[in-house]
């Protein structure tokens, strides 16, 4: 006999919840606000787009430190912040 500890699945039986992250960029003399937002249902997903919108903006720098200074913020829709991440 086989006993199932844990079972992960993306199924749900219940509603899946959406929540509207956004992502700014910030600078201590300018803020570029996300205002549009992306849905999201798993909060790791909302941290995986992070890291992969850091690792696309650095890699399209040429070395010239345009964003030096500057963070991704990532805010919740009530615009409460969830984490920032210097660039």
């Amino acid at each position: 006999m086989t006993a199932t500890l844990f079972s992960v699945s993306r199924r749900h039986t219940r509603a899946e919840v959406r929540r509207r992250c956004y992502f700014d960029l910030v600078s201590d003399r300018e803020v570029i606000a996300d205002h549009v937002g992306v849905e999201y249902v798993y909060a790791l997903d909302v941290y995986h787009d992070a890291l992969q919108a850091l690792s696309d903006l650095r890699a399209e720098e040429d070395g010239s430190g345009d964003w030096a200074g500057w963070s991704l913020l990532l805010r919740d829709e009530g615009g409460a912040p969830m984490i920032s991440i210097g660039l």
